[in-house]
Parts: structure tokens; C-alpha cells; sequence
């Protein structure tokens, strides 16, 4: 029986800066969705509509800050405090 080497371990590539940046932004913005998806996010029950929550938290990502509710009173605070902590991330 011959003797096998086992094969090298293949290295991972490393990343380029701009898909660490462009990686970083999609799991920000993901993030900031499922939050703002979450029934505490919104006096509604259920939650927002995914689109709805989709563009706060890409809006406020890119520090535009605009909302598809806009910052009505009768809203809950928790969707401020997440476009706030969106607006500081990145």
C-alpha cells in the first residue's frame, strides 16, 4: 500500500476591501430589517411590511434618514432608536 499524503489545506482568499465594505453594508442593513420587522417595532400588530422596514433601514444606513411612515407620533420609539444606531453604524 502506498503511503498518501494528505492533501494541503486550501487557503481561503482573502477579502478585498470593497467587498468587506459591501458585505459589511448587507449584514447592517439585514440587521436593521429584522429589527424593524419585529412586532415591537411598530403599534401595528404584526410588524411593518418587509418592503416598508427594507427601506428604513437602508435609508437610514446611508444617513438619509428617510422612512416610509416618516416619524409620526403614533408611532413606537423603537424604530427611532434603530434608525439612530443605523445612521451612527457605518
Amino acid at each position: 500500500m502506498a503511503n498518501r499524503s494528505s492533501p494541503l489545506p486550501r487557503r481561503r482568499k482573502a477579502l478585498r476591501p470593497a467587498q468587506t465594505v459591501f458585505l459589511g453594508f448587507l449584514a447592517v442593513d439585514a440587521a436593521g430589517t429584522v429589527l424593524l420587522l419585529l412586532p415591537a417595532a411598530t403599534r401595528d400588530p404584526g410588524g411593518a411590511p418587509f418592503m416598508a422596514a427594507f427601506f428604513t433601514a437602508t435609508s437610514s444606513l446611508c444617513v438619509t434618514g428617510l422612512g416610509v411612515e416618516g416619524d409620526k407620533p403614533d408611532l413606537a420609539r423603537i424604530p427611532s432608536v434603530i434608525r439612530g444606531v443605523l445612521k451612527i453604524t457605518l
